[in-house]
């Protein structure tokens, strides 16, 4: 148990200002260069006071944890674009290069941690209009990823008195690259559409924790190193709407969504040196719904969606596992006369049991019944009830590294409100 006095003040001041020129080269082509520049200023102390054995009062200050500085952060940023735009392509490159000083002066040891860094933000983002019904995109975007002064070298801190965070004065800047491709399809006539698309994250010389266990003492040094190797995120999906039942108006969708993870990291486990760790994640969820949408009669949406998620460790294959999830939304919205509507919607999320923790099953209903008024009905009220069923007890399970991690928040359960809500889009003008 620590027994101190935190007294922390922080004042911040930031300035800035951009200007963009563009001019057109040609009909279809247009130019731009921009500057900018920005500058962020702090003043920060952490105090740590010990309790006085004479007064009784946290007058000491601790010397060893005290953090008193000063950030300076001048940045100067310019970019430059060039933009295509036809009837069925529009091709829009940029990149934006900044140049940034950032700085911390301690004031209490009278030393400066300073940096001159350079980072780039590349893009390049191509539409093309195969017909009027169909569109297919590409967009690639990269980033200089710069470590902060904190990664380089931490502040002196207690309040994780197990963990002890290292200096790493050779961090360098790493670069993330990130690629998608979008296809859309919608047939107007037919009330039909396909849809897929694929997203790719790539992390090159990642910022990343090295983690050094000592299980004898429960204690941890944690340092921020570059790995070598890339981290990937990779995800996508598709779908297709189209109508089951014309007379009823009723639509299906089928749909599929899938994710990939592959990240490295340093990992220590019985009280040696960091080696180098490898997860991956992925997970495939298919979903099938229904849709039906009348106007002022009755209004549904139902969709299920079954699914696998599974993790592996390179060095804890102990914790390798795969879990079953299911979840399931409705809604359901009915007209009745003189403008009375009642609707109702529910959302349960299964998870299945792992090595650790057990199977859950969440169902979340809501309803409400509300009438409008005034002659123009732009006048709502609404008698609102949350969580019917009284069983949303906040509990929330994800995916993290080689972890199922699982929550339990406070939330508001069953309760009623009452609304009124005007709708505000109706705009009226005098006759002349």
């Amino acid at each position: 148990m620590i027994d101190q006095y935190k007294n922390d003040k922080l004042a911040n001041n930031t300035y800035g200002a951009s200007v963009t020129y563009s001019e057109p080269l040609s009909k279809r082509l247009t130019a731009a260069i921009g500057y900018a520049f920005n500058q962020n200023k702090s003043e920060t102390v952490n105090q740590s006071f010990d309790r006085d054995p004479v007064t009784g009062k946290y007058t000491v200050l601790d010397q060893d944890l005290l953090n008193d500085f000063d950030f300076n952060s001048l940045k100067n940023g310019v970019n430059a674009s060039l933009n295509y735009k036809s009837n069925t392509l529009t091709v829009n490159l940029s990149n934006r290069v900044d140049f940034e000083q950032v700085k911390r002066t301690y004031n209490n040891l009278n030393t400066i941690l300073q940096r001159n860094q350079t980072s780039v933000a590349p893009v390049l983002s191509v539409n093309y209009k195969i017909s009027k019904s169909k569109n297919v995109s590409f967009r690639y975007s990269g980033r200089t990823s710069q470590p902060s002064l904190t990664q380089i070298e931490p502040l002196k801190q207690n309040a994780q008195p197990l963990v002890e965070y290292l200096d790493n004065p050779d961090l360098e800047a790493g670069f993330n690259n990130s690629y998608s491709i979008n296809f859309n399809n919608y047939k107007q006539l037919k009330d039909q559409s396909i849809y897929f698309y694929v997203s790719a994250d790539q992390g090159k010389k990642s910022i990343n924790n090295s983690v050094r266990y000592d299980l004898d003492k429960g204690t941890q040094q944690i340092s921020y190193v570059n790995i070598d190797k890339d981290n990937w995120r990779m995800y996508g999906g598709g779908g297709y709407s189209f109508v089951l039942k014309k007379k009823w108006g009723l639509k299906m969708n089928l749909g599929m969504n899938a994710q990939y993870n592959s990240q490295f990291s340093y990992l220590s486990t019985y009280n040696e040196d960091p080696e180098l760790n490898r997860n991956q994640t992925w997970s495939v969820a298919p979903s099938l719904g229904f849709s039906r949408y009348k106007a002022n009669k009755m209004d549904f949406y139902i969709s299920m969606s079954p699914g696998v998620e599974q993790m592996n460790s390179y060095l804890q294959p102990e914790l390798n596992r795969t879990t079953f999830k299911f979840r399931t939304f409705s809604e359901i919205t009915y007209y009745l006369p003189k403008d009375f509507k009642i609707s109702l919607s529910t959302n349960q999320n299964y998870q299945a049991a792992t090595k650790t923790l057990q199977s859950i099953n969440i169902i979340n209903m809501n309803g409400y019944v509300s009438k409008k008024l005034l002659k123009d009905k732009s006048l709502e009220v609404q008698v609102f009830v949350n969580d019917i069923l009284n069983k949303n007890n906040g509990v929330y399970r994800y995916q993290n590294g080689t972890s199922f991690i699982q929550t339990s928040n406070d939330v508001l359960r069953r309760y009623g409100m009452l609304k009124v809500i005007y709708n505000f889009t109706t705009m009226r003008g005098d006759a002349k």
